[in-house]
């Protein structure tokens, strides 16, 4: 999904095996498992592997229309037009790629980074983070927790419920 020439996300263990680009099927094989296209963007973990929407096809919202099935996806009067491959109905395929960003929590440093592969950017948020989890509730609800302790011992928790874009998107409502 990101075009980086690797499976899944190069220099990261995207399936928990322990082993970093291991597989040659890179246009395809976006989770490192080995198998190709097998859990399209629908809110559904579809291959059982715990992870949500991972290794989608080139249709990536798998509707089978260019865009988002029945919507004017780049505001030109048409709807629909061109290619399936086409996400974005601007006439080209295959450069609307993924742009991932990753957070990583370092529970030795008590340090949450985020980085930005695409770039080869990194920031560090904070070093003062006890706890980190996002995690799955439902299809549609992400809840993030980040907690921070100060130098001083008090701590502050934050959680927050989003929304996977996707999951939007999937239902027609256009997402900015």
């Amino acid at each position: 999904m990101n075009l980086d020439g690797k499976c899944g996300i190069a220099g990261i263990d995207d399936d928990g095996d322990a082993q970093i680009d291991e597989w040659l099927l890179w246009n395809q094989d976006d989770d490192e498992d080995g198998v190709i296209d097998e859990d399209p963007i629908d809110g559904v973990d579809n291959d059982g592997d715990g992870n949500i929407d991972e290794d989608c096809g080139i249709d990536t919202n798998n509707d089978g229309a260019p865009g988002i099935v029945g919507m004017d996806d780049d505001g030109d009067g048409v709807v629909d037009e061109g290619s399936i491959w086409d996400d974005d109905e601007d006439g080209q395929y295959g450069r609307d790629v993924l742009n991932e960003v990753i957070y990583a929590f370092d529970n030795g440093t008590n340090t949450l980074a985020e980085s930005f592969p695409q770039t080869g950017e990194s920031v560090v948020l904070s070093n003062h983070v006890t706890s980190f989890e996002a995690k799955y509730i439902s299809p549609t609800q992400i809840r993030i927790l980040l907690r921070l302790t100060g130098d001083d011992g008090e701590s502050v928790t934050f959680t927050e419920h989003v929304c996977p874009r996707n999951t939007l998107q999937k239902t027609g409502k256009r997402v900015r």
